[in-house]
């Protein structure tokens, strides 16, 4: 049986992005139907850091700085009139936040208490912090859902996009605890389905529910992929014990300003950590391990003991160990109470973090060649280019879920009548409806496995035309096994069912990266290879777009379009004005230095 149900807006996702469109689009009047994979409010947006961009804290700061800073450090991939729509709306994303319910740090005085300091790529002091990182966040999105009567079909999993040709009208899911088919026609549809990380766990950040879904979904219905090579690896992550593999347990700030990044031979990798990009320390990383040099744990070593013979790293450390909580308290539990404190190195490697490269939108996220059809979050494609900057990501999420979501309540009110190809619609939920059941070879979880291996081992962050291929002809492998499963019959809460489903989505989001990191014969921002080791403008300076025809994928090059900000710009933080301020501080008294940096780093009694 398929239950049919009908709205104004369908948004498919409930992180951050998809609840902010949500309300936004019910607040203007739209009947809103919310579709989560898992208990709405969570996703990435629970587990994020709670940094946030304010890019005007600082006097000399300005959107246009910011997107100076986006497009340097995204190595010029970037859509910059996507970027710059975000620029000019980022001012106002904490203001929304907090219209929502989310509380930044203060000091005692009820004033912002901002990081003192620019994140790497960023070029001027400009990220807020929240209490308890990302679980606020979290609640207060679905406090607002629940105020504003948004309908929210929990542990429901988007099949396919349902419609009449290019025109979207809609999604088939299955609502994987009851076993029920549901059927939503819908004026205008959002995808805020999130990344594709858990496609390498274990080496990755992301939740459980990141497999690729929104990626595929507008694939299929028609849409294109763009730039999905680049894949941003945060660079440091435990590597043991098992169990905590691949948890994020610091940006490149949490360096300090004397810390060393070292291999197993105790050689230092890179110089000034803290100033380097997410994309910069990882490539580094991956290439002294590449070498033969890394760890026991296949890591490098990240040494923060000389930050703790001077005034100035002491302070840092202080202040970085009360802005990211709960890395220190991974540290703690996986390297032990002298690690956490600093005294002892730490054992890190990248860990997959957030997808760059996703669905080609339109400055007001509209889905290029796709009517009725909306992408936020990181799902979409375009706005970071080839490597992300620190802050930005909770931002966009609430800056484009505003905006879709009045953009898709303002649509859905001039639409008529919802035309929808019945016959796919009946085809889909017949084929979802076979999979319990199937006593094939093989578990479609150790599928999963199988493929997350290959992925992380071979597109990873080091590449190269060998692995590429070699993982192109496991994908193919796995999808021959793919027909011989083995599920479960029950219905209700089959998790061998969900898991099936997402392995589908898995496999075709794979070979997308798979393809298009081997067209791109470079290195640049998050793609890395061995056998093209040098950024090439003159022959790459390029977007991968990629289209299904007939069930086949189609891949092109086209033209970075440099309407703003050209080759040749500087971006990010100045390495001598900062160098200058340290010689200055050092010069002082340790008892006056220790004053300054209580009062720059609000860890005095700020009143």
């Amino acid at each position: 049986m398929l239950t049919q149900l009908e709205c104004d807006v369908l948004c498919i996702g409930a992180g951050g992005g998809g609840i902010v469109a949500a309300v936004t689009a019910a607040e203007r009047g739209a009947r809103v139907i919310v579709l989560s994979k898992r208990p709405y409010g969570s996703g990435n947006t629970r587990i994020a850091g709670g940094l946030v961009l304010l890019p005007n804290i600082s006097p000399e700061d300005s959107p246009e700085a910011l997107m100076r800073d986006m497009v340097v450090a995204g190595e010029f991939l970037n859509n910059q009139a996507l970027v710059e729509t975000f620029c000019e709306r980022a001012p106002h994303a904490a203001e929304l936040m907090e219209q929502f319910g989310v509380i930044f740090s203060r000091k005692r005085s009820g004033t912002l208490a901002p990081l003192p300091v620019p994140l790497a790529g960023h070029g001027f002091p400009r990220t807020l912090t929240i209490y308890s990182e990302g679980v606020p966040i979290g609640t207060a999105l679905r406090g607002a859902a629940s105020r504003v009567g948004v309908q929210v079909l929990d542990e429901t999993i988007a099949v396919r996009l349902i419609g009449d040709g290019a025109n979207v009208a809609g999604a088939i899911a299955l609502r994987w605890l009851t076993g029920e088919m549901v059927m939503i026609r819908a004026k205008q549809t959002i995808l805020a389905t999130g990344g594709l990380g858990w496609l390498y766990y274990p080496h990755t950040s992301n939740s459980r529910a990141m497999t690729g879904d929104g990626y595929v979904l507008a694939l299929r219905a028609g849409a294109e992929l763009v730039d999905m090579e680049q894949q941003q690896f945060i660079p440091f992550a435990l590597t043991h014990p098992e169990p905590m593999v691949g948890i994020v347990c610091g940006e490149p700030a949490i360096a300090g300003p004397y810390g060393r990044l070292l291999d197993a031979k105790g050689r230092q990798i890179l110089t000034r950590v803290r100033m380097k990009t997410r994309a910069q320390v990882s490539a580094a990383m991956s290439l002294a391990k590449e070498h033969g040099i890394a760890t026991q744990h296949g890591g490098m070593v990240l040494d923060l003991t000389p930050n703790l013979k001077k005034v100035l790293g002491t302070k840092m450390f202080e202040f970085l160990k009360r802005t990211f909580p709960s890395m220190i308290d991974a540290v703690r539990r996986a390297y032990g109470e002298d690690a956490a404190k600093g005294r002892t190195p730490w054992d890190v490697f990248p860990t997959a973090h957030y997808q760059m490269g996703g669905i080609k939108v339109t400055p007001d996220c509209r889905v290029w060649g796709v009517k009725n059809l909306f992408a936020i979050g990181e799902v979409q494609g375009g706005l970071h280019g080839g490597n992300r900057i620190g802050s930005t990501s909770l931002a966009e999420l609430f800056v484009f879920g505003s905006l879709a979501g009045n953009l898709a309540a303002e649509a859905a009110s001039r639409t008529g009548d919802i035309s929808v190809d019945i016959s796919t619609a009946k085809e889909t939920s017949a084929h979802t409806n076979s999979l319990p059941g199937k006593s094939g070879s093989h578990k479609p979880i150790f599928l999963v496995r199988r493929l997350q291996r290959i992925l992380w081992e071979n597109v990873g962050p080091i590449r190269d035309e060998g692995r590429l291929t070699h993982a192109l002809e496991e994908i193919q492998r796995i999808r021959e096994m793919q027909s011989d499963v083995c599920i479960s019959g029950r219905r209700e809460c089959n998790p061998d069912w969900l898991d099936a489903i997402e392995l589908d989505a898995m496999l075709l989001a794979g070979e997308v990266i798979v393809r298009s990191a081997l067209m791109r014969k470079e290195s640049r921002g998050g793609h890395v290879r061995l056998d093209y080791t040098r950024r090439d403008d003159k022959a790459w300076l390029k977007n991968i777009v990629v289209g299904m025809h007939d069930d086949t994928l189609a891949l092109r090059a086209e033209d970075v379009p440099l309407s703003r900000i050209h080759l040749g710009s500087k971006g990010g933080a100045n390495p001598l004005r900062e160098r200058i301020q340290f010689l200055i501080l050092n010069i002082l008294p340790r008892k006056a230095q220790s004053k300054i940096l209580d009062a720059r780093l609000n860890l005095g009694d700020d009143s």
